[in-house]
Order: structure tokens, then C-alpha cells, then sequence
């Protein structure tokens, strides 16, 4: 545990980095299995997934500059634009109809995780207030 307070502000950044190289990566899959098609979406490539490596990017930043309680607000808004595309990524696929199967794919699970891991290592250092 001695580790993780001493290195938390690192591994917050090291998250905002994680979670950046996330919203690069594949957010969902909808899938047509009667004719073997399938496409996949990108969360970079919307706006919201910009905004959301915005927001990681200046949380990075805040925990850098120790200012936590602000990079909690960026984290949060990140997680609600992630989640919030999360529950609206059916309508991304509207066009391929009702026989597609929507499926979340790996970008989505590592910008989660990297949002879990910045929460819990800035509000270690909210809590210790001595990186």
C-alpha cells in the first residue's frame, strides 16, 4: 500500500494516459450476423470522445498541479460522457436496422478503468494531501 500513496500521482497519469489511448481504440461493435457484416465505431471519432481525451488530458494536468478536488470535476465528466455514449451506442447503428447486436467493445472497457483508476489515485491524494 506504501507503494501506491507514494507513486499515486503517477499512476493517476499513467490512467489519463490509458484512458486517452482508449477512446482511440474500438467503442462498439454492432454486429449483422444473418449477413456476416459487422462495423465498428471509434469514441475518438465523435465529439464526445474528443471532449473525453480533453478531459483526461487536463485531469492528467490538475493531478500534476495538485489540484485534486478540480480533477475529481474533469473525472466525473468524463465518466458521464463515457457512460452516457455507453447507454446511447445503439442509435450510432440505427441505420443497420433491429437485426444488429450492439456490442461494447475494448475502447470502451480500458476508458472505464482508466476513469476507476484516476478516481481512486486522485482521491488517495485528496486524502494524504502529501505528493
Amino acid at each position: 500500500m506504501d507503494f501506491i500513496k507514494k507513486n499515486a500521482k503517477w499512476i493517476a497519469i499513467g490512467g489519463c494516459v490509458l484512458g486517452i489511448i482508449g477512446t482511440f481504440l474500438s467503442f462498439a461493435v454492432a454486429k449483422v450476423p444473418m449477413i456476416g457484416f459487422s462495423q465498428g465505431v471509434k469514441f475518438f471519432e465523435g465529439s464526445d470522445g474528443k471532449l473525453c481525451a480533453a478531459l483526461l488530458v487536463a485531469t492528467a494536468i490538475l493531478v500534476y498541479f495538485k489540484k485534486y478536488i478540480i480533477a475529481f470535476v474533469t473525472t466525473g465528466a468524463a465518466l458521464g460522457i463515457t457512460i452516457y455514449d455507453a447507454i446511447d451506442v445503439k442509435s450510432k447503428f440505427k441505420d443497420l436496422g433491429s437485426l444488429a447486436k450492439v456490442d461494447l467493445g475494448i475502447g470502451f472497457w480500458i476508458v472505464l478503468v482508466a476513469i476507476i483508476i484516476i478516481a481512486a489515485a486522485t482521491f488517495l491524494l485528496y486524502k494524504n494531501k502529501e505528493n
